[in-house]
């Protein structure tokens, strides 16, 4: 078995650094969109939708870079589960072109990101 490149410390501050990042487009929705390749000008609900996803990692944010032990495991467990559902998501927004390709795989590949940083911080 080929040795982790990545620790599983370094895996969670990496992991709490991506969501606080994106917990930036609370304050600037349309400009996180327009990140993702979406047009908020065409779409008037995906600031309020960009609003809904940067609290929900804001607050995995927080509870993964607060707590310790068994509740850490319980937030990064649940933060795996959301990142997966995050990428199921985005293969079927893109499989059934509802938004943007390119906007599809971004997202696809930044939840599967993420839970691939929530499965090796879990090893701690």
């Amino acid at each position: 078995m080929a040795a982790n490149p990545i620790s599983p410390a370094v895996a969670g501050t990496l992991l709490v650094g991506l969501r606080g990042g994106l917990t930036v487009g609370w304050v600037a929705p349309a400009t996180l969109a327009k990140v993702f390749g979406m047009d908020p000008a065409h779409e008037p609900t995906l600031p309020y939708l960009m609003r809904l996803f940067t609290a929900r990692d804001g607050a995995l944010a927080f509870l993964t870079a607060a707590s310790k032990g068994d509740a850490r495991r319980l937030v990064l467990t649940t933060g795996v589960v959301v990142d997966v559902a995050d990428a199921v998501a985005g293969v079927i927004s893109g499989a059934t072109r509802k938004v943007p390709p390119a906007s599809a795989a971004l997202a696809t590949l930044t939840a599967v990101g993420a839970a691939a940083l929530g499965v090796i911080a879990l090893r701690d």
